[in-house]
């Protein structure tokens, strides 16, 4: 775990503490839970039907996700990554977020939002396999949000 503490140093320095903590099943499920996260995700039953070479070369955006920036947002940058599965339509499903920062900043939400019209495409022709998919949106008040970035 690292802790960082901005300007907590003489000199206004970021202090940053480093803490080696023991794995905790039990501390795992409580984070899972505060965070409103099912114990055990039930996309994981569907990864034994995905293939192992992650997103095929065929397959690309259709529609990308609509992300616009959070409305009433203090923050002027953030970031958040989403995970889903696609349906053979190429529409995205059983989307999360797995990750955004800063946290509770809305830009997961507005990231999430933002799928409920995205479409991928087989370019190969035929159906879309099921595939889990993620990806970031980056966000920066100065700039539109940035389209989303594939990462597998």
């Amino acid at each position: 775990m690292q802790i960082v503490v901005p300007s907590g140093t003489e000199g206004g320095r970021h202090l940053r503490y480093i803490v080696d903590l023991p794995s905790s099943g039990a501390a795992i499920d409580e984070t899972l839970t505060a965070c409103g996260r099912p114990l055990v995700d039930p996309r994981d039953a569907e990864l034994s039907a995905l293939d192992d070479k992650g997103l095929p070369a065929n397959l690309n955006w259709g529609r990308e996700p609509q992300i616009t920036y959070p409305e009433q947002q203090t923050y002027r940058r953030g970031f958040a990554v989403l995970t889903c599965l696609t349906r053979p339509d190429g529409y995205l499903r059983d989307c999360a977020v797995e990750t955004e920062n800063p946290p509770g900043g809305g830009f997961g939400a507005a990231a999430l939002n933002g799928t409920k019209r995205a479409r991928v495409i087989n370019l190969g022709g035929g159906p879309v396999p099921l595939q889990f998919i993620a990806f970031s949106a980056n966000f920066d008040i100065d700039g539109e949000s940035a389209s989303p970035r594939r990462l597998r």
